[in-house]
């Protein structure tokens, strides 16, 4: 915020989790597509659990459930 007196917008975060989740899955060292059933991956503002539908078909499911504070601050529930 000190340098450029402004926050990143939401698609600079988004961009920035989806490319970290998949460099990191990568570096595992494993297939990518095995990585996604290790589990579930944290990011900034983003969840990342991959599933695999019919004809492997891989989507995200993963999601937060949250709770707004007395302050309206936003708490991580799942």
């Amino acid at each position: 915020f000190a340098k450029n007196n402004a926050l990143p917008s939401f698609y600079a975060t988004k961009g920035f989790d989806i490319t970290y989740d998949v460099l990191m899955r990568l570096a595992s060292g494993d297939a990518l597509k095995a990585t996604f059933k290790k589990g579930a991956s944290y990011r900034i503002e983003t969840k990342f659990d991959y599933k695999t539908k019919l004809f492997g078909v891989t989507e995200n499911k993963g999601l937060f459930i949250v709770e707004y504070g007395k302050d309206l601050s936003l708490i991580r529930l799942k």
